[in-house]
């Protein structure tokens, strides 16, 4: 499931391409395999979206000969450990399914084609934010996004209330300067 996530994240949710060239997705799949049953529905739906796409099934499990075409696509596109269901696409593939999670890193393996596809910059979709293009966003301004974000620590409001409640009752400005110096020191070593 790791696996599937990041490589959705590193292909991103490129939308499919309405037409071009002609492109094959090989999916490797295995008699009995829950994963490859789920992902069938799927790949069937990317073949009617995806004009020019034809989709080849190699059956890797029962079948030796598909199994030696699996072995023969993991060695030459490096790919180590794989297991079914394996998609491939050209010089691309993608190991695994999770329903729910491997859809994007899919429809992006299928709608890239060449090396343009691979490094396109694709938006990612956020809760509360919405989908962002991660290559249109200025460092700075996400230094200062993240930096924001990360300021509402539950636990740090805490001890920040209680800071203020042990400064209300210090008695003196003495303590009240000593309290808050310590406070701000510990929280600039932290």
């Amino acid at each position: 499931m790791l696996l599937a996530a990041l490589t959705a994240l590193s292909l991103g949710t490129a939308a499919l391409p309405a037409g071009g060239p002609e492109r094959t997705l090989v999916v490797f799949w295995g008699v009995g395999c829950p994963h490859c049953e789920a992902a069938r529905p799927f790949v069937e739906s990317l073949a009617s979206e995806a004009p020019g796409l034809r989709v080849e099934w190699v059956e890797a499990r029962a079948d030796p000969a598909g199994r030696a075409r699996l072995r023969a696509a993991a060695e030459r596109l490096r790919l180590a450990p794989v297991g079914v269901p394996t998609f491939v696409v050209g010089d691309r593939a993608l190991v695994g399914f999770e329903r729910g999670v491997t859809e994007p890193a899919l429809r992006a393996l299928v709608g890239a084609t060449g090396e343009e596809g691979a490094g396109a910059a694709a938006s990612l979709r956020l809760p509360w934010v919405g989908a962002i293009e991660p290559a249109h966003v200025p460092l700075p301004l996400l230094t200062v996004v993240i930096g924001l974000l990360d300021g509402v620590n539950p636990c740090a409001m805490y001890v920040l209330v209680v800071l203020l409640g042990v400064l209300l009752h210090a008695g003196s400005r003495g303590r009240v300067v000593l309290y808050g110096a310590v406070f701000v020191a510990a929280s600039g070593i932290v």
